[in-house]
């Protein structure tokens, strides 16, 4: 179930990245950031699910990528479809972070966290100031 939510999840946010109009460095940097996502997201299915994910969950997130992708490329939908993707995507992403890319409270290391916090927005502070984003 998880795997196919995410896989889902995957289709969404690929179609989201390919079907808007944005390009080059802003195209790398949202890529950048939605690929460690990823990556996060499959690590933690594989810790609780390593034989399945191994043998069926990796090529199912994987094709939901590239299901995306594809869909980006040749779909048109209306702008308040993809207005509710985004949301979705959006609440979807802060629940995601909030419940397993943060570590419990006994592992927690705030500064690394507030680390990675400042220099992601930054990064998008600068790309946007000097690449009008």
């Amino acid at each position: 179930m998880q795997v196919s939510f995410f896989a889902l999840y995957n289709i969404l946010v690929s179609y989201t990245l390919v079907s808007t109009e944005v390009s080059g460095v802003q195209a790398m940097f949202y890529a950048s950031a939605l690929g460690l996502h990823f990556l996060v997201v499959a690590h933690d299915i594989w810790r609780y699910y390593p034989t399945q994910y191994v043998a069926v969950g990796r090529y199912i997130m994987a094709s939901g990528v590239m299901i995306g992708w594809i869909m980006g490329i040749w779909l048109s939908i209306s702008y308040l479809l993809e207005a509710i993707i985004f949301a979705f995507i959006s609440g979807a992403m802060i629940l995601n972070v909030l419940s397993n890319e943060l570590p419990k409270h006994r592992e927690a290391h705030y500064p690394t966290f507030a680390f990675g916090v400042i220099l992601y927005t930054s990064s998008a502070m600068f790309f946007k100031f000097f690449f009008e984003w």
